[in-house]
């Protein structure tokens, strides 16, 4: 059991970014926690997390490391598709690991939390 667990921002952080420095405009890791937590929600292709960022709040969208707006469709498909899957999937599952705990002890206070009464 992990004591403190860490925000998914912050294991994306640590996965490696291949991209040159010339032409960045969003860091890989917003873009990679925008588009697991639009997956995570449902959305599947490159325009429907696209838009499900552009439809968020700004509030969440700067927690998930965007400093302007959210990337766009053809931004994703560009980036994502040069991506190492292999390395990726390996990243991937060491974050999730990482990560399960908290996402389960979340879901758990969420239903702990009484619904306020009417």
């Amino acid at each position: 059991m992990i004591a403190h667990p860490r925000a998914l921002i912050a294991v994306l952080v640590e996965m490696p970014d291949y991209r040159a420095t010339r032409g960045k405009r969003h860091l890989l890791a917003a873009m990679r926690a925008l588009a697991w937590s639009a997956m995570l929600c449902g959305y599947r292709s490159y325009t429907a997390i696209a838009e499900w960022g552009h439809n968020s709040d700004m509030h969440l969208v700067r927690a998930l490391g965007f400093t302007r707006q959210p990337a766009c469709a053809a931004t994703f498909h560009t980036v994502f598709q040069r991506v190492d899957r292999d390395v990726m999937a390996i990243d991937g599952k060491r974050m999730f690991q990482r990560c399960w705990s908290a996402i389960l002890s979340g879901c758990r206070r969420l239903r702990a939390t009484p619904k306020p009464t009417e």
